[in-house]
């Protein structure tokens, strides 16, 4: 990963002149960006970090955490292994499971699940969740937010960048965009503004999105999104959510329900019921 000192204008021109040739990749650039954000509002000094990654493709784009990459890398390498030997005849105990999961535990599981597709032809995002082992999929359109552009100004790792304001999900935002990277992209859902967002960050700071490198990498998105998914509205992802955290079991089967001890279910609920410090404060559909 480059930091965003060492993007020379020569770079930036190889970047902008590759973007728009390598059209039939979903992905050519990775964009990093470090989350500082506040996990419980009960305890405001429970913040916590996470690297994140946009990859960025001129028709499509994903938000997600790098170490959930990381672990899909793993967990894709094997799947392929397995198609291999399927196809191949071969048995199935060729694919070591445990080495799998080793590889997998060497990196951290994510603080985030969630996966943003941004869907530019269609004007379209896909937002990708997790509870429990159901993925779930809803979607926002991309001319939700409505972007004011202010006066002020200030320098950000060597690019001029602009601030402009919105409001998302009851909060505030404040974005730093530079004009000179042409890319109408950001972190999370925000995108819509005529140059990469350099920081975003909502007015309590619950949230702090700050881009520290990038790297020139092409993934195809669709092979790292899961295969079967609930597609459902936004307000009714959040209502299901919202009953998880009061009571985990409305997500298990029967059969997965019976074997849970009760000292673990209220470790998992204890451990869901502090993480209500969500970006969306508010749900509209």
């Amino acid at each position: 990963m480059k930091t965003i000192e060492h993007l020379s204008l020569v770079l930036l021109i190889f970047l902008l002149i590759s973007y728009n040739q390598v059209r039939g990749q979903n992905s050519n650039f990775a964009f990093f960006y470090n989350l500082d954000f506040i996990k419980d509002t009960t305890d405001l000094e429970s913040r916590q970090k996470e690297l994140m990654v946009l990859w960025s493709g001129p028709e499509m784009s994903m938000f997600q955490s790098y170490n959930g990459y990381l672990r899909d890398s793993v967990l894709n390498h094997y799947l392929n292994i397995a198609k291999d030997n399927d196809n191949n005849k071969r048995p199935a105990g060729s694919t070591d499971i445990n080495k799998m999961l080793q590889e997998m535990n060497q990196f951290p599981v994510p603080l985030f699940s969630y996966k943003v597709v941004k869907h530019k032809n269609k004007g379209e995002i896909n937002n990708f969740r997790k509870i429990f082992r159901t993925d779930y999929m809803y979607q926002e359109s991309m001319g939700g937010i409505t972007w004011t552009i202010e006066k002020e100004a200030k320098e950000i790792l060597g690019y001029q960048c602009n601030l402009a304001t919105c409001t998302y999900g009851g909060r505030k935002f404040m974005a730093w965009f530079a004009p000179e990277l042409p890319l109408d992209d950001g972190p999370y859902i925000f995108q819509g503004l005529p140059g990469l967002i350099f920081e975003l960050y909502d007015s309590e700071c619950n949230f702090h999105f700050t881009l520290i490198g990038l790297e020139r990498k092409s993934i195809n998105i669709e092979n790292y999104l899961p295969d079967n998914y609930l597609k459902v509205n936004k307000l009714k992802f959040f209502s299901i959510e919202d009953e998880y955290k009061k009571n985990v079991f409305s997500q298990m089967s029967e059969a997965d329900a019976q074997r849970v001890s009760p000292s673990d279910a209220l470790r998992v609920q204890e451990r869901v019921k502090s993480e209500n410090n969500r970006l969306e404060l508010i749900i509209d559909n």
